[in-house]
């Protein structure tokens, strides 16, 4: 197939991006909705405790609810580091349910898959494309992965490496100084760059593909790498088709059969694993 004809339609979200407008609290409240187990949040711990203890004023003004499947867990790491006034939980609930607390946020938390996960890099939430129709200001604390480029593109300033602690407490208190200055929308990432990932803009862009027009963002062979995650496997794999390859020739030629030289498959694969 031409790479011309091959289409990519990311996930996206259904209606309009909403308008900011957050109700000044006591607090500046963070959000996080969603199943939390297999996410990576020790990091985001680390950084409240360090604020909590060198920047408690600013600490005292945050305020951290979890909300969802497995956020029991950070409720108990929580109060075991002394947390508990920073950081509440509670149950899943319903999406018009979460929509609604996302409009009360002041900004919402994204988070990212732990390194030891096979493919992490290419992984963006759901969540995410809920968060960017949400109009709120998204904290991104992420390794480099796909929700960390999408993030970029829309214009967000608000990410943060997850291996770093100290760059995750910059994030935060930037949050934390334009909620007090009320300058909070100057956070939101760019919503006419957001409406790329509408539900409506993907009906156009199938529609599109389904007549035969060309990719508006073309497909090109080789041009992302294969993520540090999958090289290992990706090559245990090359490896095994090639012995079966050369196993499968070797019986035929044993067997006095022909060995068709299109029959031999050649997997080059410097292009992907440099």
């Amino acid at each position: 197939m031409e790479p011309s004809k091959i289409h990519i339609l990311p996930n996206g979200f259904e209606g309009e991006v909403e308008s900011f407008d957050a109700t000044k609290k006591e607090t500046c409240e963070f959000l996080y909705t969603g199943t939390l187990g297999d996410y990576r949040y020790d990091t985001l711990l680390q950084a409240i405790r360090f604020l909590k203890t060198f920047y408690p004023a600013e600490a005292a003004r945050m305020h951290f609810h979890f909300v969802g499947e497995g956020t029991e867990a950070i409720g108990k790491q929580a109060d075991a580091l002394g947390l508990n006034d920073s950081i509440t939980t509670g149950r899943a609930v319903s999406q018009s349910a979460a929509t609604e607390l996302s409009k009360k946020a002041h900004a919402l938390l994204l988070l990212g898959r732990p390194s030891a996960m096979k493919g992490h890099e290419l992984f963006a939430a759901a969540k995410l494309f809920g968060y960017l129709k949400a109009g709120r200001p998204i904290v991104g604390i992420l390794p480099s992965d796909e929700a960390k480029q999408i993030l970029q593109r829309v214009g967000a300033s608000t990410v943060a490496n997850v291996d770093s602690r100290d760059d995750i407490v910059s994030v935060l208190r930037r949050v934390l100084r334009n909620w007090a200055d009320g300058t909070l929308r100057s956070l939101v990432p760019d919503a006419n760059v957001c409406r790329a990932y509408s539900a409506e803009n993907q009906t156009r862009a199938l529609v599109a593909a389904l007549e035969g027009a060309p990719a508006s963002d073309p497909f090109i062979p080789a041009k992302v790498d294969i993520p540090e995650s999958l090289r290992e496997e990706i090559r245990r794999r090359e490896d095994v088709f090639k012995q079966r390859s050369f196993r499968a020739r070797q019986s035929k030629h044993d067997c006095g059969e022909p060995v068709a030289k299109s029959s031999v498959i050649t997997i080059e694969s410097r292009h992907h694993l440099r």
